[in-house]
């Protein structure tokens, strides 16, 4: 068992989310204490989860925000899909080698994968502040970060600038979450300033994986990025119906977690 040193930011921002339930109100200097981190490290922390509406900022520490439907990289494990995503998500990092010019996508399911990366040398290019928050502090990743303005229903930078920056590299390897997925109509986001960041990053890839959990399937979002064949693998659940793995095969490889 990792000791509380040795946690990845994700890991040690849930278990401060935890405490934060149970007590409502923390400090600063308690919680660096506790995760044996810097007062900084603890408070990058904590304007991330205020970012993402889990909590409230005062002076020296945070107390709890009631929950809203934003996005919410610490809730996972109240998703019904938690287990799946994580599942998955294991699985994909695999895919990473040696090298690699790597994109991580705005998806809680992508941002899993910063649990299990494996340890080489890559460059990872990201629009995820949380993918960025615990990429940084690892020595085997290079880090370029894509600019624009902050969605909290992302998690990330999604506008104009983040699709010209992100639109300016070649990767070996990219992985997307999807809003949805159908066999006939492809993969699809909510909004279509994802749609437009998430095609032109496929434009630019050797090998796009998608990473969706059973939940996905059969349906449509507002924007489609995507046909089925775009991408080489597509990862999902061994609760998928078989309908549905059936018909895509037809256009692409699955993998089931």
């Amino acid at each position: 068992m990792k000791t509380d040193a040795e946690l990845n930011g994700y890991e040690r921002r849930e278990k401060i989310y935890t405490l934060l339930k149970k007590a409502n109100k923390l400090s600063v200097s308690e919680m660096a204490a506790l995760f044996n981190v810097s007062d900084m490290t603890i408070r990058r922390d904590f304007h991330l989860m205020e970012e993402q509406g889990l909590l409230l900022l005062h002076y020296g520490g945070a107390v709890l925000k009631e929950s809203h439907p934003a996005f919410r990289e610490f809730e996972g494990r109240k998703d019904d899909f938690y287990k799946y995503k994580l599942e998955i998500a294991k699985c994909a990092s695999g895919y990473i080698s040696e090298g690699d010019t790597v994109y991580l996508d705005t998806s809680t399911t992508i941002l899993l994968m910063m649990r299990y990366i494996p340890n080489v040398k890559f460059t990872l290019v990201t629009n995820s502040v949380p993918v960025i928050l615990d990429a940084y502090t690892k020595n085997n990743i290079e880090l370029f970060i894509a600019p624009g303005r902050y969605e909290s229903s992302y998690g990330g930078a999604v506008d104009i600038k983040t699709l010209s920056y992100l639109s300016a590299f070649h990767y070996t390897k990219s992985f997307f979450g999807t809003g949805f997925i159908d066999s006939n109509f492809g993969a699809s986001a909510p909004k279509e300033n994802e749609s437009e960041i998430k095609k032109a990053v496929i434009k630019n890839s050797d090998f796009c994986y998608l990473l969706a959990d059973h939940s996905k399937f059969g349906k449509k979002a507002f924007a489609k990025f995507a046909d089925i064949s775009d991408f080489d693998t597509i990862f999902t659940d061994k609760e998928c119906d078989s309908v549905y793995i059936s018909e895509l095969n037809k256009y692409t490889r699955i993998v089931t977690a």
